[in-house]
């Protein structure tokens, strides 16, 4: 187990983790969600953790707290990438464990679903093809984009034909 956790929250730890816990006010996080030994992260889901995990291949326990968290938490849960566990008020240690227990149980199924998540990713065209498509629809227009029976050219905006 490797916790990022601030200085001031690490006193609240008991004394005596077992030798496999490793508790840190920083991690390396990027690099260490790409480490092959790594199964699981349990992650509070805001976008920029959520976008390394998915992108990395990972199953993850589902922490969210806020914000566009609960909102990335349901998103990777969809796809199949792991467990949603309640907003920390409301869950206890044993929500967690059982949620650990979830992933250990299932971690060939949540471990495809997230490499198949990473795959479509990585097949994206990306921000350049993005930036190029706008370009293209400010030159050109919305064209075919918009499937029929919807317009968007009239004068009375958005309209069903």
């Amino acid at each position: 187990v490797v916790w990022s956790l601030k200085k001031e929250k690490q006193q609240l730890l008991p004394e005596d983790l077992p030798e496999h816990f490793y508790v840190n006010a920083w991690i390396p996080q990027p690099e260490l969600i790409q480490r092959p030994e790594l199964l699981c992260v349990l992650t509070h889901c805001g976008w920029g953790g959520a976008l390394e995990c998915m992108l990395a291949g990972k199953a993850v326990i589902c922490y969210a707290g806020f914000g566009d968290q609960t909102e990335n938490a349901t998103l990777m849960n969809a796809r199949g990438c792991g467990p949603i566990v309640s907003e920390p008020p409301r869950s206890s240690a044993k929500d967690i464990q059982a949620a650990v227990e979830d992933v250990l149980e299932n971690q060939e199924s949540y471990s495809a679903s997230a490499r198949k998540v990473s795959q479509d990713l990585h097949a994206s065209p990306g921000p350049t093809a993005v930036a190029e498509r706008i370009e293209d629809v400010v030159k050109n227009g919305m064209g075919d984009m918009v499937p029929k029976p919807y317009h968007l050219h009239g004068p009375e905006g958005c309209q069903i034909q």
